[in-house]
């Protein structure tokens, strides 16, 4: 089954199932998983990577030592607080500004998110906190990212939390 059919044919009955919006800063978080899209490209200086770089320095250091030897969908990351963990989810190839450029990729926000929840039940940790993630720089419709997310949390019981300003 492709990731379109996934897509566009799993009809999420429940909106409400889980998945929960937050008004407010991301790195307001102080325990748990806080993940975001990153590229495979060694940029780290732009929206919500640029905000945990000033926030979190090791978080780019981890992430300029690893990026060279991941793929889309993989993820790196470290505990930067006692009980805070932060993943960099490789969920583009590269980087851009332009709005007619889809720069991340839906099959990596799923397959990064995958990994994200296998290694959160590893923890114990019950919720995932993200922005919105592949949606901004990395150009993908909001919508359809919610829904792989939401098919994620009905398969594997994971909740997210979407973080937006």
């Amino acid at each position: 089954m492709t990731l379109k059919t996934v897509l566009f044919f799993i009809p999420i009955i429940n909106k409400e199932v889980l998945m929960k919006y937050i008004t407010g800063d991301l790195l307001d978080v102080t325990e748990g998983i806080i993940c975001h899209g990153c590229n495979l490209s060694g940029g780290f200086g732009s929206g919500v990577a640029g905000a945990i770089a000033r926030m979190y320095p090791s978080v780019r250091e981890n992430y300029h030592a690893n990026y060279r030897d991941k793929f889309l969908g993989d993820i790196s990351g470290l505990e930067v607080i006692d009980g805070l963990y932060i993943l960099n989810c490789y969920t583009q190839q590269g980087y851009g500004r332009d709005k007619n450029v889809q720069y991340a990729s839906y099959d990596a926000v799923r397959d990064s998110m995958v990994k994200v929840i296998d290694m959160a039940n590893t923890l114990g940790i019950k919720q995932v906190h993200i922005p919105r993630i592949g949606a901004g720089l990395g150009g993908l419709n909001w919508e359809i990212v919610e829904n792989v997310l939401r098919n994620l949390e009905i398969h594997y019981g994971m909740e997210f939390v979407v973080h937006s300003l």
